[in-house]
């Protein structure tokens, strides 16, 4: 039996030579499915809907038009940039919660870090260079 999974492994990695694969376009694709099958128990008709992104998926992941699907996952890449750092900054913030302080700047809304328990400093902003006193 295990040397038939064998076979079936080598079959399944040369069909895929030359396909896109997966990527986060994909994930989010995935995500938005699942998230849609979890729903229908509600609405039933909502199950139709959720083949819609899975389906898509599929055909991006099995696609050999690479350049397009380079082109889609930057254009993905793009429009989620915002929403990504926000969340790389909050788990920031959180995993430096005991040894820092964060502040944004009103100027140019960069966000940086300054160590804790130093008392009233001046913070300056390294893109921008706008000056305030704050506590630390």
């Amino acid at each position: 039996m295990r040397n038939w999974f064998e076979k079936l492994g080598l079959k399944l990695e040369g069909w895929m030579i030359g396909r896109y694969g997966q990527d986060e376009l994909n994930r989010f694709l995935t995500i938005i499915s699942l998230i849609l099958i979890f729903m229908s128990v509600m609405l039933p008709e909502l199950v139709w809907l959720a083949m819609l992104p899975i389906g898509l998926s599929m055909y991006r992941c099995y696609s050999k038009n690479g350049a397009k699907r380079r082109a889609e996952r930057e254009q993905y890449l793009r429009l989620t940039e915002k929403p990504r750092q926000w969340k790389k900054l909050q788990s920031r913030k959180w995993h430096d919660r005991k040894t820092h302080r964060y502040f944004v700047c009103k100027n140019c809304k960069t966000a940086f870090r300054v160590p804790k328990g130093k008392g009233r400093i001046e913070v300056i902003c390294p893109k921008c260079g706008d000056k305030k006193i704050r506590k630390s």
